[in-house]
């Protein structure tokens, strides 16, 4: 599994997903992530973003008969979504930020990305934190476990 691949048919799931249209999707290894986030909440008072947050090694993966060279990891996949309530509020039928994690967990768990042998799992939406200018955000985590 290339992590990269887990990160884009992710983002690509989250953009046709029912709710999440209007949403701009951002990867997180395409660059000047800060600068995209700041950009699309000051456009459309919200966005996601999709990234890693690190992998952990699973020894106990490997079974006999596995390439010898791979590496067998739990990969900690974070959905983080932006709002700026304020203003995205005043439209009626805007997505708010927890309804958006809320979809993100249901249309992302239990995916598979390609060349992957395990699904995509929930774990948590993490409690709401405030940034500056008004922006609220959360964090949806999912795991998954594969040979890299």
């Amino acid at each position: 599994m290339n992590l990269d691949t887990l990160i884009k048919e992710t983002a690509e799931t989250l953009r046709t997903t029912e709710g999440l249209e209007t949403t701009e999707v951002i990867e997180e290894d395409l660059g000047d992530v800060a600068k995209k986030i700041e950009t699309s909440v000051a456009k459309t008072s919200r966005c996601i973003t999709v990234g890693l947050n690190g992998c952990d090694h699973v020894a106990s993966e490997r079974q006999d008969g596995d390439d010898p060279d791979a590496l067998y990891v739990e990969a900690n996949l974070v959905v983080a979504v932006f709002e700026k309530p304020v203003v995205n509020r005043k439209d009626e039928g805007a997505p708010r930020l927890m309804g958006m994690a809320a979809r993100i967990a249901k249309a992302v768990d239990g995916t598979c990305a390609e060349g992957m042998t395990e699904a995509i799992h929930f774990v948590k939406i993490t409690p709401i934190q405030e940034l500056d200018r008004g922006v609220i955000t959360c964090d949806v985590v999912f795991r998954t476990k594969n040979s890299i």
